[in-house]
């Protein structure tokens, strides 16, 4: 019944908010593991999924995420997706660390969504990882790469994140380009490069 499932959410989701304050740590976790257990294989798919989103208010640094980084290698493209939105709003160090190793996968769009992920994140565990991606024979996967390389303002990412942009194709040239501007701003805010940045900034005015 879709009245008593909202409402028992909203419950939850109350007390969720409530625990994760200072000083409920011990609430916090014993919530977390309730709903982690909502992630067991023999549960229902959409009880996981109303878990998942209930993840990121609970979900701490150093708390173990692999309930919720089993599903990104599972069957289930929905649960995969939403794993994945979950562990990209939770953003903590173990939650990184699950989406770099899942972007092991052979699935060119899966890989583009994780990549995606960890431009958000913004932490430079996932750095390696996307350099190596940079080069894949896929233009999504390219330029997913440079979206999670850009961020760092990083000199040394400047000329593969431009091949990335030379080597769009139509479907992907926007956040190839926008990878580059991206680099741009990010070299201005760190400094010590803003001849650089400018340069990128004129070209593109072209």
């Amino acid at each position: 019944d879709m009245k008593v499932w909202m409402a028992a959410y909203n419950v939850i989701s109350d007390i969720a908010g409530a625990v994760s304050v200072p000083g409920r740590e011990a609430e916090r976790q014993e919530l977390t593991d309730t709903l982690m257990s909502l992630l067991a294989p023999e549960q229902a798919p959409p009880i996981q999924i109303r878990a998942l989103r209930l993840m990121p208010i609970v979900v701490g640094e150093g708390c173990d995420v692999a309930p919720i980084s089993r599903l990104l290698t599972g069957q289930d493209a929905d649960l995969k997706e939403k794993a994945r939105e979950a562990l990209e709003m939770i953003c903590t160090t173990q939650a990184t660390e699950a989406l770099c190793v899942a972007l092991d996968t052979p699935d060119p769009a899966f890989q583009s969504a994780l990549l995606l992920a960890l431009s958000q994140i913004k932490k430079p565990i996932g750095l390696d990882k996307a350099l190596a991606l940079i080069e894949s024979p896929e233009p999504r996967v390219r330029a997913s790469a440079a979206l999670a390389l850009a961020w760092t303002g990083r000199l040394e990412y400047l000329k593969p994140i431009q091949k990335v942009a030379a080597t769009a194709d139509a479907a992907t040239a926007f956040d190839a380009s926008d990878a580059v501007l991206r680099l741009a701003d990010a070299m201005m805010v760190r400094g010590g490069n803003f001849d650089t940045a400018m340069t990128i900034y004129r070209d593109v005015l072209k």
